[in-house]
């Protein structure tokens, strides 16, 4: 709607664009913050000061690195609205910040380029978004889909168990009835105690998987880490009659992830899998593979994740919804509509990127690149 000339009120910010401006942006529940080319912080608003703490003054031509989490993510934030400029683009990313208390938290940013109508650079304004409410939220949801995941592993994990302690149970009995010392005795012992290590790492399995570390990240054995998650949901497969493929690189270092969240992506993924598979009628052989190794991606190291089914795929229509919230084409007794979504918070979690591609009626393949963080970078970055 057209702003009405006939009010004295409109008349008066029509008539000094400096007021307008100056009442738009104190307005806004989102900070803002105009910056020099030489990134001082030239000015900000009412919400600026309440998000990150200051006071204008105290900001006042100070350089902006004070609301970063260090030197090394000041010099990133800069790469980062640099790359998105060079390609004439708005820069628009979720980055980390610091309040003046110290207080590190996650920020939504959007920045665009001030310039004159000669294309002179003045600046930059960037509009940031305080999401600590959302990100609490989603490590919420998270975690509901991760206890939820356990019901769908616990059969299979049930099933696991049972058959090593029918073996131990029988063992026994038979050590029992022959008291002597003889090879035998010691090769049925033997087996006691293999029967026994195979349950105590499907239960290590089960606690890992479930303890709750939503936040802490360590440096993890990645190949052990998947083959744990897949010991948890193998039995589920197996009874689908699948041929699951694992192939994991041997050449990946461990990495600083939440190791729990990937076993989370990998049950969710297979998960998903074995569900296109169970749908897709006809099909002689149903295969799920799943695949882990070092990619490079603009000359940094990633972890690429790759998950394949030849199920039902999707259409192009689904496969662009799929990554949302409650989205599902299941019966809903039959699904949430939580896996792909909690899967896709994960990887932004680890600051990656995940690509579906998928054709109906053939396959789905899922592509998931997450920052690989090794010992020789946390070390550098301690340094």
């Amino acid at each position: 709607m057209p702003f009405s000339k006939d009010n004295p009120e409109t008349n008066k910010f029509l008539q000094s664009p400096e007021l307008l401006l100056d009442r738009v942006f104190n307005c806004l529940d989102e900070a803002v913050l105009v910056v020099s080319t030489d990134r001082r912080l030239l000015f900000i608003n009412p919400a600026a000061t309440k998000i990150f703490g200051y006071t204008e003054e105290e900001v006042s031509a100070n350089s902006t690195e004070i609301l970063h989490v260090n030197h090394d993510h000041y010099l990133e934030f800069g790469s980062r609205i640099q790359d998105a400029f060079q390609k004439g683009r708005v820069a628009r990313f979720e980055f980390k910040a610091k309040r003046k208390s110290g207080e590190i938290f996650p920020t939504e940013h959007t920045v665009s380029l001030l310039q004159t109508a000669e294309g002179d650079k003045l600046g930059i304004i960037s509009f940031v978004r305080d999401i600590t409410e959302r990100k609490q939220l989603e490590e919420e949801r998270s975690r509901s889909a991760q206890l939820a995941a356990l019901g769908t592993v616990a059969a299979g994990v049930a099933h696991e168990i049972n058959n090593p302690i029918q073996g131990i149970m029988n063992y026994a009995t038979l050590l029992e009835r022959s008291p002597e010392r003889s090879d035998r005795n010691l090769e049925i012992a033997r087996r006691i105690k293999d029967e026994s290590k195979n349950i105590a790492e499907i239960t290590q399995d089960l606690l890992f998987y479930s303890k709750d570390t939503r936040i802490e990240k360590k440096l993890v054995d990645i190949q052990k880490t998947i083959k744990g998650a897949l010991s948890l949901i193998a039995t589920k497969v197996k009874n689908q009659d699948i041929t699951l493929t694992v192939d994991i690189k041997d050449d990946i270092p461990p990495l600083l992830v939440q190791p729990q969240s990937i076993q989370q992506i990998v049950i969710n993924l297979i998960d998903n899998s074995n569900d296109a598979l169970k749908d897709k009628a006809g099909l002689s052989e149903k295969k799920i593979s799943i695949g882990a190794s070092l990619h490079k991606e603009h000359e940094h190291p990633f972890l690429l994740l790759e998950v394949y089914d030849n199920g039902v795929g999707m259409t192009e229509e689904i496969a662009k919804k799929a990554l949302e919230a409650f989205f599902t084409t299941k019966p809903p007794a039959e699904g949430t509509g939580l896996g792909l979504s909690i899967v896709n918070d994960i990887v932004k979690r680890h600051d990656g990127s995940i690509d579906i591609d998928s054709k109906e009626g053939a396959y789905t393949k899922i592509n998931i690149l997450i920052p690989a963080i090794s010992a020789d970078a946390t070390s550098q970055e301690n340094d």
